[in-house]
């Protein structure tokens, strides 16, 4: 290759490097003329010529003719190339910009000065200007002239933007946060989340319930929460709360007030029978505690109605996971210190004691963990109507007494009456059917 300026002839020998030889693909010559280094890529159809060409032109060139050197080595000073933009001297001049790119240009995105990665096969690349050009995001780059290393990818691994979705888990979880932003579940009012957990109880205000029959909603006797309370002003009323939790075993507190005579509630679960307990009168607000209500996961359904001697007044239900903290002591029929039955029989899925005369006495006893009084429940079965449950002490001082409605023999119903007050220890505590006969299957005192 010849050239004049000023006059004065010079004569440059052409260093080619080929930078690709797949077919089909454009094929790359770089040489240095004064100190820069070009670049021009050609389609494989014009290599044969091109390849005689530029031999006969450096078979053409004199000894005499050096190619410029940048360095005291007398190498040309290496080029574009490298990953993402590493290589090139930033002290080189940057040549005029060309309109076609040179081919490769794999690795990342390059800095100002340095071109882009060449193809993977050779290693030199960038475009003619010097300036990093785009490349792909999978190749490594690197001239054999340049100190630039391995382009790499420029995406983090998992996609566009190295976002990776989130996947959220609420396994054996009621609430919290599920591990992407969002809730597995809120707890009811009066409860907590805890570890994934609802802990505490689910309040129910009666005021806000599915009131049923002569039940109204009424605020003259302070000390309630919430807006109100519910007021049974007739013989038939009742409510019906809808509660959603988790399965399994639960306290309710049901607190309430009545001035006039004792007054009972059958309760339902989902349509079962569960309970008749008795509410003794109280001037007060107060609870009465109720153990073992077994619910079903999601939503149940809890109906009170009045067991034909109307209601009390009722402020709220509460509910709580039994989780042992309260106690229970449940004692088997049969297991009679002395028994005042006839007999015993295999009924109601256990033993009960049978053939009770009226107003016979079984003793037991029992060792009750603390003071205060305690709820009294009893299963029991009878064809009278005017049969009474007495829980006695050892002096044969009546702590509770509860009416029984069960109609046969063969169905036994489970009855529950809060009692006065009894002594932490072991005591003698005593049953009495008075004044008709019944059937009794097991007893129970609960906190």
């Amino acid at each position: 290759m010849r050239g004049a300026t000023g006059g004065r002839g010079f004569q440059v020998r052409a260093r080619l490097l080929l930078v690709s030889i797949m077919p089909h693909k454009p094929l790359a010559y770089r040489f240095a003329v004064c100190g820069v280094l070009v670049q021009l890529s050609f389609s494989s159809a014009c290599t044969s010529s091109l390849d005689t060409e530029f031999a006969r032109l450096n078979a053409s060139a004199d000894d005499g003719g050096v190619e410029p050197a940048d360095d005291d080595s007398g190498q040309p000073k290496p080029g574009p190339g490298g990953s993402g933009g590493g290589g090139g001297a930033k002290d080189s001049p940057e040549p005029p910009p060309v309109d076609k790119p040179a081919a490769g240009g794999t690795g990342g995105a390059s800095e100002p000065g340095g071109g882009s990665g060449g193809d993977p096969a050779q290693g030199a690349g960038g475009t003619l200007s010097g300036v990093g050009g785009s490349s792909e995001p999978t190749g490594s780059g690197g001239s054999q002239q340049s100190t630039g290393g391995g382009g790499g990818s420029s995406e983090p691994p998992g996609g566009a933007g190295g976002e990776v979705a989130c996947v959220p888990d609420c396994a054996g979880a009621q609430c919290g946060d599920d591990g992407c932003g969002t809730s597995c579940g809120e707890c009811a009012l009066g409860s907590e989340c805890q570890v994934g957990q609802c802990v505490g109880s689910y309040v129910f205000e009666v005021e806000n319930a599915a009131l049923t029959g002569q039940m109204r909603a009424n605020s003259g006797i302070m000390g309630f929460s919430g807006s109100g309370y519910g007021d049974c002003v007739d013989l038939e009323c009742g409510f019906t709360i809808s509660p959603t939790v988790s399965g399994g075993t639960y306290y309710m507190d049901v607190t309430y007030t009545l001035a006039a005579t004792p007054r009972r509630f059958a309760i339902e679960v989902n349509g079962t029978p569960w309970i008749r307990h008795t509410f003794r009168t109280t001037a007060n607000w107060r609870d009465d505690s109720l153990v073992g209500l077994v619910l079903q996961e999601g939503v149940n359904t809890i109906k009170f109605s009045s067991d034909g001697t109307s209601g009390p007044n009722v402020d709220r239900v509460s509910l709580k996971p039994d989780d042992g903290s309260r106690f229970q002591v449940r004692v088997e029929a049969e297991l009679a210190t002395s028994l005042g039955c006839a007999e015993t029989k295999l009924k109601d899925g256990g033993t009960i004691i049978a053939a009770c005369p009226p107003n016979s006495v079984s003793t037991y006893s029992v060792d009750v963990p603390k003071n205060g009084p305690v709820t009294f429940t009893f299963r029991s079965a009878t064809v009278h109507g005017n049969a009474k449950m007495q829980l006695l002490d050892a002096a044969d001082v009546v702590l509770a007494e509860s009416d029984t409605l069960s109609g046969t023999w063969d169905t036994f119903r489970t009855y529950s009456i809060r009692t006065t007050p009894l002594t932490a220890g072991v005591q003698i505590l005593k049953l009495r059917n008075a004044p008709a006969e019944m059937d009794t299957n097991w007893w129970s005192i609960n906190e």
